[in-house]
This record gives C-alpha cells, structure tokens and sequence, in this order.
C-alpha cells in the first residue's frame, strides 16, 4: 500500500510539472472532437461511416511508415475489410 501512494505521488508530480502539455493536449483532443462532430453532422451516415473507415486504413499505414509496427499485412487486411464495407453500405443502402 505504501508503494501505491509512492507512486500516485509520483504520478501527481509529474501532472503537476507538465500542466501546460497536458493541457494543450486535452484542448487538441477536444477541438479535434467537436471539428469532427461539425463535420460530420451535415453529413449522411452512409459517407459518414466510409469517411471514418477510410482514416483508419490511412492510421494503419501511418504506424507502419513513422512507428514501424509490426504484422502490417493483418491490419491491411483489417481496415480494408471495414472499409469495403462501409463502401457497401454506402452504395447499397
């Protein structure tokens, strides 16, 4: 028990030395929120859904290329499959 609080000590102290990245970074998660929800309100679901699918497949090929991530063919594989079917749902629906 004693460790635990050592170590939320630890924790606080290190939130409290780098308040201001944290904040920014609750800011630009929150502006990236609220741009996202305004952009996609005037949208159809449909587009909406391929839209959001298809930035998947670009994050999967964005953590290969800077963060060299490992079994690259299965995520493909992944993304490709959610993103063909949003496309189905789209042009089907």
């Amino acid at each position: 028990m004693l460790t635990m609080r050592k170590q939320w000590r630890q924790q606080m102290g290190l939130l409290v030395d780098q308040r201001i990245i944290f904040i920014a970074l609750c800011m630009s998660v929150g502006l990236t929120q609220v741009a996202s929800n305004v952009a996609l309100a005037g949208m159809p679901v449909g587009y909406a859904l391929a839209l959001f699918q298809t930035s998947a497949l670009f994050s999967v090929l964005f953590g290969y290329q800077f963060f060299r991530e490992q079994g690259i063919v299965r995520k493909l594989i992944g993304a490709s499959v959610m993103v063909t079917g949003a496309i189905l749902i789209t042009v089907l629906g």
